[in-house]
This record gives structure tokens, C-alpha cells and sequence, in this order.
């Protein structure tokens, strides 16, 4: 898949990337792309090396994945029919997710400062709110993680809202 097949809102708006299940599911990580006047695109993230109880990806992609991550970039697939980001890993962790994210705004032609990502810390999750914004549901506990910067900070009802680094 061609970075240049996402839409172009991408590259020029604010968007947030919203986890859709929670990153311990296991190595494939479902999750949307949002912009600011409601356009949605699924973007599901994809840790290539996990192998149990089979291997998610032919040897020619994860090698693929590998070469894109080792010169700062990400590789974008179609998996189960939807735009996937393959990283080098069996799992992820919210690090991971965030700099997956930076190299999809990378491909894309935008700012990583325009990229915020939403994580649900448990399984039973709904999809985060607006760019920068946490959001709190009944039960579930969520942060926003911005991919442009590294800086942590607790919020009120026990949230914590974290930035991540970028290279």
C-alpha cells in the first residue's frame, strides 16, 4: 500500500489516531484515523514478527518492514482488507504505538505535531475523543499521547496524559 493512497486530509489537517481495541490484545491493534470535521480512516497497527501460533506475515513483508523501520520509515500494508502500519516487534506498548503513528504523519507528508494518538488502558474500551483531549467513560481509564513530544503528567481521576518522543 502507497502512503498516497490515504486521503489527502491526512497531510494537512489535525488528525488523532484512536486505538479501537486495547494495545495488549496482542499484535495486531485496530484503530481509526479521525480529522476535525468528522472524517474517519481505519489504520490498524501490526507488530510483523509475532509468529504464534502462526506467522501473521510472509517472510518477504516482515523483511519489508524491517528494511522500512531501520531507515526511519514505516511500511504500509493492507491486512484483513485494512490499511495496516507493520512495525519490527511481537507487541506493543504505547511508546511503539506513538512512533508508528510519527512515521505514518512521516509518509503522509504532515508534522508529527499535527498526529495525536488515543489509547483505552483496558479491553473494554471506546474510541478516544478529540485531538489532545482525553476523554473518560464510565469504567475505563484512556490517555492521549501527542507524537511530537516527550513529557508525562497525571490528570485528575487518576489519568495520566503522556507525550512520546520522537527521533
Amino acid at each position: 500500500m502507497d502512503p498516497f493512497d490515504l486521503p489527502d486530509w491526512l497531510g494537512t489537517e489535525q488528525v488523532t489516531w484512536a486505538a479501537t481495541s486495547a494495545l495488549t490484545s496482542g499484535p495486531l491493534v485496530k484503530g481509526v484515523l479521525e480529522g476535525p470535521a468528522g472524517q474517519r480512516e481505519p489504520l490498524d497497527l501490526l507488530a510483523c514478527d509475532a509468529a504464534y501460533p502462526k506467522p501473521l506475515l510472509a517472510d518477504d513483508e516482515r523483511r519489508q518492514a524491517h528494511q522500512a523501520w531501520q531507515f526511519g520509515e514505516v511500511l504500509l500494508i493492507a491486512y484483513d482488507k485494512r490499511p495496516t502500519a507493520a512495525m519490527p516487534g511481537s507487541r506493543f506498548d504505547a511508546n511503539d504505538a506513538c512512533e508508528v503513528i510519527r512515521r505514518v504523519a512521516k509518509a503522509v507528508g504532515a508534522s508529527p505535531a499535527h498526529f495525536t494518538v488515543a489509547i483505552a488502558l483496558d479491553s473494554s474500551l471506546a474510541v478516544a475523543g478529540r485531538a489532545g483531549h482525553s476523554g473518560r467513560k464510565a469504567g475505563r481509564s484512556q490517555f492521549s499521547l501527542r507524537a511530537a513530544e516527550a513529557v508525562e503528567a497525571p490528570t485528575s481521576a487518576g489519568r495520566v496524559s503522556r507525550r512520546c518522543l520522537t527521533r
